[in-house]
């Protein structure tokens, strides 16, 4: 089977990012479960939220590159401080596909994108 593996959920399930989540989850998607693919895609908002209040008034694609780059020191309350440059737009940690081959056998090994995950 199939699986994604991401670093958006705290041990601490009380923590501010993640009420912030199940506020609006509750208002905008009542129906739906908080799930990974729910966190992952909460912290690229806020990710992107978070760039837009330290652009301010000055909005342009240039300064959202600017920006988005020189994010260093910053928690979301959901995962872990996020460090950006240049040269890293994953920060410390990232989502990655994985996949279980042989589950069930004594061969069985855990199959991930890039080798994010090995050993």
């Amino acid at each position: 089977g199939m699986y994604i593996g991401t670093p958006w959920t705290p041990l601490d399930q009380n923590t501010a990012g993640m009420q912030r989540l199940r506020a609006a989850m509750s208002t905008y998607f009542p129906d739906d479960t908080i799930d990974l693919y729910a966190q992952t895609a909460w912290i690229s908002c806020l990710i992107f939220e978070h760039a837009l209040e330290l652009m301010g008034s000055n909005v342009t694609q240039a300064n959202l590159i600017a920006t988005l780059n020189s994010i260093r020191g910053w928690d979301s309350g959901l995962g872990p401080v996020e460090n950006y440059s240049p040269a890293n737009h994953v920060g410390p940690l990232e989502s990655a596909l994985m996949q279980l081959q042989g589950a069930g056998t004594s061969g069985w090994k855990l199959v991930t994108v890039h080798g994010a995950i090995s050993g």
